[in-house]
């Protein structure tokens, strides 16, 4: 999908998708692609606007309600010079995906997690940005072959951490960011089961102590100030 600049905003008065606590197949999204009914797809120039301010300021972020993209079981996805803000919940979910590339896309105050990635193999996301107010930049949780390289990831007075790391994560590397102001260390890790992970490179800068919170991981080279 070439977007040539255009915005896609959510219209008002529209009845809940979703609930606190929905499994990811039964989430709707503004945009959505499920199982096998796409392969190889290409989101550019696009924006999103979730409209969480300006029509629905009473939702509670991040559960569930409103998501602006959920991809369900791809082989191939790739999203260059996008926008998504003013969000409900996550901007881009992926479960169950494969061969996924994010290069130049800002997240500006989504409800949930920027970029939230479950049982996927093959991503990268790099070159983005991401303003955080609830959740986190980007998560990776049973991710095998990942990369997370030269983002700035920084808050609106809210959220979590810039990478948060979870699950069984095999393979990935992480690189060159710039993690700025958040409440919680910029890289973290929750219960996550390390195998080749590298953290190396990075800048964090005024986080929660100690920066960087992974343990199993190699970490070398990083500036936290």
């Amino acid at each position: 999908m070439e977007g040539n600049g255009a915005i896609l905003k959510l219209a008002k008065g529209l009845p809940s998708w979703g609930y606190r606590g929905c499994p990811i197949r039964e989430e709707k999204a503004m945009l959505m692609v499920y199982k096998n009914s796409a392969s190889k797809v290409v989101l550019k120039n696009l924006t999103i606007d979730g409209s969480q301010s300006d029509y629905y300021p009473d939702v509670r972020l991040g559960t569930l309600l409103y998501n602006m993209a959920t991809l369900i079981g791809l082989d191939g996805f790739t999203v260059e010079n996008c926008t998504f803000k003013n969000g409900c919940n996550d901007a881009l979910l992926f479960s169950d995906c494969k061969n996924v590339t994010i290069d130049n896309l800002t997240v500006n105050k989504c409800g949930h997690d920027g970029v939230a990635t479950y049982y996927v193999e093959n991503i990268s996301v790099k070159n983005s940005t991401f303003i955080n107010r609830t959740n986190s930049s980007c998560r990776f949780y049973n991710v095998t072959k990942g990369e997370f390289l030269n983002n700035k990831c920084s808050t609106a007075g809210g959220g979590h951490t810039g990478l948060q790391l979870q699950g069984a994560l095999k393979d990935i590397l992480v690189s060159d960011n710039y993690i700025r102001g958040l409440p919680y260390p910029g890289i973290r890790a929750i219960e996550a089961k390390m195998s080749n992970v590298i953290i190396e490179d990075n800048i964090i800068e005024k986080c929660k102590s100690p920066g960087i919170y992974a343990p199993g991981a190699t970490i070398r080279n990083n500036t936290i100030r």
